[in-house]
């Protein structure tokens, strides 16, 4: 019981430094890079539609 309990906690805690490492690189993206982010994404889409 007390296994599992720490097994959760351990796995809480890897859960939430993921989600801080992917929101920080995130919020440190300039205008530009978001935009040519944003461009790449739209381009995958359309070409994902084509097939």
């Amino acid at each position: 019981m007390i296994l599992a309990l720490v097994l959760i906690f351990i796995l809480i805690f890897i859960a939430l430094s993921m989600y801080v490492i992917i929101i920080g690189a995130n919020i440190s993206k300039t205008d530009e890079e978001r935009r040519i982010e944003d461009e790449e994404q739209i381009k995958f889409l359309n070409n994902l539609e084509k097939y």
